[in-house]
């Protein structure tokens, strides 16, 4: 799934708003991530935050790996505890590979992205 976070107060460090993401994602207590076989989900995520054009103020995009038929209450949860969040299914591997180089690129610090997760 491909989600779209954007904090309703402003967050300045990257690296704690894609921790504090990737904790809620996998958090134990959340339903929606159970199975059957007594595996967690998501598996793993690749998280990238950048400024608004404006404000400087962060949003962030990720790219997890399972939960696909649980795109409701994963919203629902970014919702609640960051804001504005918008959750979709990835359309191909191709467009996965382009998201992720792209923010790879972007920056050459990698502060504004990190995988999470069993890789």
């Amino acid at each position: 799934s491909f989600l779209t976070v954007t904090c309703k107060y402003p967050r300045k460090d990257s690296i704690a708003l894609m921790r504090d993401i990737w904790d809620l994602l996998s958090e134990r207590s959340n339903q929606f991530w159970w199975c059957p076989d007594g595996l967690y989900l998501p598996v793993r995520a690749f998280i990238a935050c950048e400024p608004h054009k404006f404000s400087n103020n962060l949003h962030a995009h990720a790219i997890i790996a399972g939960g696909e038929k649980y795109r409701i209450p994963i919203n629902r949860a970014l919702n609640s505890r960051f804001g504005r969040s918008r959750v979709e299914l990835c359309r191909s591997m191709g467009d996965v590979a382009g998201y992720c180089s792209k923010y790879v690129t972007k920056w050459g610090d990698g502060d504004n992205y990190n995988y999470f997760g069993s890789w």
